[in-house]
């Protein structure tokens, strides 16, 4: 997804990204939202990092699924850290956030990421 990147100290990044996003069912009416996310990552070497993210915006969720999910706001936030076990290999452990209309969403990932 593009987005704006800003490298604001050989350390320190910022990016920012909008997503729009438009549905039109078969038989129904359709909806527009925009949702947005921003994060700082904090680079401690090439191959280990720190990020802070914050997102908000629509559900935009269709008919279908509207009643599970909600057609109103979200926001989430999260921290996904980055740890290098060489110049190729790193572990990636990360926890998410997020505040729906209907629910709370509390994500735990772990991923094992190789550098080709």
């Amino acid at each position: 997804m593009p987005g704006v990147t800003w490298n604001w100290h050989d350390i320190f990044s910022s990016r920012a990204r909008l997503y729009i996003t438009h549905n039109t069912p078969k038989n129904d009416v359709s909806n527009t939202g925009v949702s947005a996310y921003f994060d700082l990552v904090y680079m401690a070497t090439a191959n280990s990092s720190a990020k802070i993210f914050y997102s908000f915006g629509d559900e935009n969720a269709t008919t279908l699924v509207q009643d599970l999910i909600g057609d109103k706001n979200f926001q989430g936030a999260g921290l996904e850290l980055r740890l290098g076990l060489n110049e190729t290999w790193a572990i990636i452990p990360s926890y998410r956030f997020e505040r729906h209309n209907l629910f709370d969403l509390h994500a735990v990932a772990l991923a094992l990421n190789h550098t080709f």
